[in-house]
């Protein structure tokens, strides 16, 4: 009995740490699956947390950084409202051309207001960023709106002003169809009349990959896309052409313009044409000045009138080139004004180059706008009080080259032709009193001279036995004075605005005219011979 009792109690000892192993065994178990349930968990928490911070990134909603006790609404108030010149300051444009500007984005365009930022702070901040070039954080700082909220809003109304370039920049029906102080002075312009508007390019720094920017320096120096557009003299744009390396030269930007079928280029109408500068050919529809080594072109060359004596002038070719680039001179001041106005054209932004194009044409329109929608401001008025106020941009020898390369040699001569003709027409002023214009209708007479001939004799209108205040005033009437001018060979017109289109029709009877039977493309600039009693 006592071994069976040590037997079992060896049993029971054997069996008592097979049950304390098999629990043990149990807890492990248990622990490991916990284990392995705490980190699923884990997991299932951070794939959570990574879709919460993606919603929070991607929402347009946003918790604003800053607890400014003036929030971008409230600023919008105060410079709309309050202070008109805040508007004008930060956005360059009055309050009432804004929310002009704005309801047009809104009625027209589909420009949304947001859940926190209306249509009113979202044009503000994209015309602050246009106005100063600034980039998102500055705005953030000023509007209390969080960067991607100030980036998405900016490329919403960017697109919508896009979209308004089809409709505003693009000419008129009748082309100069323009307040009259708007259009070439009849009187200092008198063969200017069809004239439609002036060419020329502009250089807009830019951005580009590192490993293509020292292949794309213009001559300006610096990265640049080349912006060729074309203005009226209502200083609108009614051309853009952006995208353009600066690398390239104007004129072969011109000629792919005009000759390529997905440009909507203004090709200038029969007897219409477009003011180049040298930089460009001289061809049909496109006049360009003279060009030579001594021959002087830009008009701040040429010394401004002094103590009453006239510029001086060394040959007819001078004399033309000084009108022609003082009627031209529009285009510089248009580009003046919009670079003055708008100085992210000169701040390189960090964007991509389709959307630095899109920047460049979306200035052009708010330009237009402001221009046509007739209220003044004091960057239009600078440049109409101050006529070399613009931007100024002497075309070198290599452009000069270039622009002979790139433009077709059809009917080139013909053309020279008539423009030597037209430099050379010469405009007979004279005054009641006096035999000088006898005796110039005496020298016409006798040099046999085949040059086209306009004269216009003032006093007209004076009363009868009216004495002009000078030697000889007494003598000779502007009907005998007439008279005998038009026995000689004379177009005698009876007012100055219509010296331009006598001198056309004296072309058309002399078979000046195209070979495709067109009026001229272009009357331009004369000799003047002016005749002054004494």
């Amino acid at each position: 009995m006592d071994e069976d009792l040590d037997i079992q109690s060896q049993f029971n000892s054997d069996s008592d740490d097979g049950s304390e192993s098999t629990s043990d065994s149990s807890d492990e178990e248990g622990i490991a699956k916990l284990e392995r349930d705490i980190l699923t968990w884990l997991m299932y928490c951070r794939a959570a947390g990574s879709l919460v911070n993606q919603y929070i990134q991607s929402s347009r909603r946003r918790i604003r950084r800053f607890q400014n006790a003036r929030s971008g609404r409230v600023f919008m108030i105060t410079a709309l409202e309050d202070d008109p010149n805040i508007a004008f300051c930060e956005f360059r444009m009055y309050p009432p051309m804004f929310v002009h500007f704005t309801h047009i984005l809104r009625d027209e365009y589909e420009l949304q207001s947001g859940q926190d930022v209306d249509i009113y702070e979202q044009v503000g901040m994209f015309l602050f960023i246009l106005a100063y070039g600034k980039g998102y954080r500055q705005v953030r700082t000023l509007f209390d709106h969080s960067l991607q909220t100030i980036h998405h809003y900016f490329g919403v109304v960017l697109r919508a002003v896009v979209k308004l370039v089809a409709k505003i920049i693009k000419p008129k029906t009748n082309y100069n169809d323009s307040p009259p102080n708007h259009r070439p002075c009849p009187t200092r312009h008198p063969y200017f009349q069809d004239c439609i508007g002036a060419i020329d390019g502009t250089h807009v720094k830019a951005v580009f990959p590192a490993s293509e920017r020292l292949h794309l320096i213009g001559r300006k120096g610096y990265p640049s896309q080349n912006v060729l557009a074309a203005c009226d003299f209502n200083m609108c744009f009614t051309f853009v052409l952006p995208g353009t390396t600066g690398n390239v030269h104007d004129s072969r930007i011109l000629a792919r313009a005009i000759h390529s079928a997905d440009i909507n280029f203004p090709q200038p109408a029969n007897g219409k044409y477009y003011l180049v500068d040298s930089g460009f050919a001289h061809r049909p529809g496109y006049m360009a000045p003279y060009k030579g080594p001594n021959i002087r072109y830009h008009f701040q060359e040429f010394p401004a009138e002094r103590n009453g004596r006239r510029r001086q002038f060394k040959n007819p070719q001078e004399r033309f080139n000084f009108y022609h680039s003082s009627l031209r001179n529009i285009i510089e001041r248009a580009f003046g004004v919009l670079k003055n106005r708008w100085n992210i054209l000169d701040r390189r932004p960090h964007y991509s180059f389709r959307k630095q194009t899109a920047v460049v044409v979306a200035t052009m329109a708010i330009h237009n706008f402001l221009r046509r929608e007739g209220q003044l401001d004091e960057a239009f008025q600078t440049v109409e009080e101050v006529v070399d106020a613009g931007e100024i941009d002497l075309p070198n020898e290599e452009e000069e080259i270039a622009a002979t390369n790139f433009a077709p040699h059809v009917r080139s001569t013909e053309w020279d032709q008539l423009r030597d003709q037209i430099t050379q027409s010469i405009v007979l002023i004279g005054e009641i009193g006096g035999t000088a214009e006898e005796d110039a209708a005496a020298l016409i007479k006798e040099s046999g001279t085949e040059k086209p001939i306009v004269a216009f004799i003032a006093g007209l209108t004076a009363p009868p036995g009216r004495r002009m205040g000078h030697a000889g005033g007494g003598k000779g009437t502007a009907q005998d004075k007439i008279k005998t001018l038009k026995e000689d060979g004379v177009t005698v017109v009876e007012s100055p605005a219509k010296i331009g289109t006598a001198i056309l029709q004296v072309f058309k009877q002399r078979g000046l005219v195209w070979q495709t039977g067109n009026s001229c493309p272009f009357v331009n600039q004369f000799l003047l011979l002016r005749i002054i009693m004494k």
